[in-house]
């Protein structure tokens, strides 16, 4: 992981190229403009797509299980329904 200092030096240098998308520590983020002149940059990272990569991991991790004869579809099906709707209240990790 890198530092805080290097994390500013990226916004920074992107922003002042006219850019307001880059890449850092494997995560994409967005440079907002703020009236007092200054930048804010927060993470492009959706809800939806934490949402999504949570569900494909379950079902990934049920189909095995459905084949290896631990639980049955019914189950799975079950489940991920349960998942579906927990994430439907939740907020991806800060």
């Amino acid at each position: 992981m890198k530092s805080t200092n290097e994390f500013i030096a990226a916004a920074e240098k992107v922003r002042r190229a006219g850019g307001h998308f880059f890449t850092f520590d494997g995560i994409e983020y967005r440079i907002h403009d703020e009236p007092n002149g200054s930048i804010r940059v927060e993470s492009s990272y959706t809800e939806e797509q934490w949402a999504r990569e949570v569900a494909e991991a379950e079902a990934i991790r049920l189909a095995e299980q459905v084949r290896d004869g631990t639980i049955t579809q019914d189950q799975a099906d079950a489940y991920l329904r349960e998942v579906e709707g927990l994430m439907r209240r939740s907020k991806p990790p800060a």
